[in-house]
């Protein structure tokens, strides 16, 4: 079996659950920039499947408040029929 590329294995992490940006970091040992691209990269690709990558900002659990900056970043399948 070949070895994952870093794209592939991001998907499998993010099929796992939901992470930050910076947890995702941590997992992959990526640099911020090529996280980013691959993260941009896997939104665009997952378009043509039933699945999407999701991005849900952090909030507060007293107030609700959203916090945009502090996103968590999952993969869900998608509900609609295509």
């Amino acid at each position: 079996m070949e070895p994952l590329t870093r794209r592939q294995e991001l998907v499998a992490i993010l099929e796992r659950g939901e992470y930050s940006f910076e947890e995702l970091r941590r997992v992959t040992q990526a640099r911020v920039r090529d996280l980013d691209d691959d993260l941009a990269h896997l939104e665009k690709s997952l378009r043509h499947g039933p699945r999407r990558l999701v991005v849900v900002p952090a909030h507060c659990i007293a107030c609700g408040f959203s916090f945009r900056k502090r996103a968590r970043i999952l993969i869900a399948a998608s509900l609609s029929c295509g």
